[in-house]
């Protein structure tokens, strides 16, 4: 987004910057300037999406955190230490060519089907 402001009072950028302006331009607007505008918003917008990208990830991997840690007591309760835990969820992760998180989800999901054939047989 290109904002055309009248002014380059800092209420005025400050205005359009908190809109989501990615440049301005300066009414009346002439040939001057606009290339240089597109190409700044043109970057701006780039710039803001990679980091909307980059921090959608980030939030992915730290809300997946948890199911980590589950894994890895799943393995220590398995009579692993915590360091021999977190190496195997990574060679797992590895020879299942996924993340550590995806890798930790099947591990943890992996253990209740387990525990739920258990308590079947048990019951049975």
């Amino acid at each position: 987004m290109i904002a055309i402001i009248g002014s380059e009072a800092p209420g005025r950028l400050q205005w359009a910057m908190t809109m989501g302006a990615h440049a301005q331009l300066l009414k009346p607007v002439g040939n001057n300037g606009i290339y240089a505008a597109l190409l700044v918003a043109r970057s701006n917008f780039d710039r803001d999406h990679a980091s909307q990208a980059q921090i959608a990830g980030l939030e992915t991997r730290l809300s997946a955190r948890q199911t980590v840690v589950q894994a890895v007591m799943i393995f220590v309760m398995r009579g692993k230490t915590e360091a021999q835990a977190y190496e195997a969820l990574r060679q797992i992760a590895m020879a299942w060519r996924v993340t550590i998180e995806d890798a930790a989800a099947r591990v943890v999901a992996s253990n209740a089907n387990e525990r739920v054939q258990d308590d079947s047989a048990c019951h049975g």
